[in-house]
């Protein structure tokens, strides 16, 4: 995951304001599937994050085959106080991803 901050003036508060986003991502699959993404420690601290951060999607056997049928959207969430957005993966991303779960 990569934070962009154009602002150079901006960067450090607008970074503070995102402390705790790393805990409120999620790889959601249709209605029924919620995975919690899963970041490479170190990255960030209480009190501090880094604008790049190294995130997994841990998926249950279930969870990969409803990713691989493409019959219901799959969507990156945040669901942070400070930062909410929902981005649907695309078709063509969405099939280079499902390979690697095979």
């Amino acid at each position: 995951m990569f934070i962009e901050l154009t602002e150079r003036d901006t960067i450090r508060p607008e970074l503070d304001r995102l402390i705790g986003v790393n805990e409120r991502l999620r790889l959601r699959i249709g209605e029924r599937h919620a995975v919690p993404g899963v970041f490479e420690p170190g990255w960030s601290r209480e009190d501090r994050i880094a604008a790049v951060q190294y995130v997994k999607f841990p998926l249950t056997p279930e969870q990969a085959e409803a990713f691989k049928s493409r019959r219901e959207p799959v969507l990156i969430e945040v669901d942070h106080p400070n930062y909410q957005v929902s981005t649907r993966i695309e078709e063509a991303a969405r099939r280079e991803l499902a390979r690697e779960l095979d």
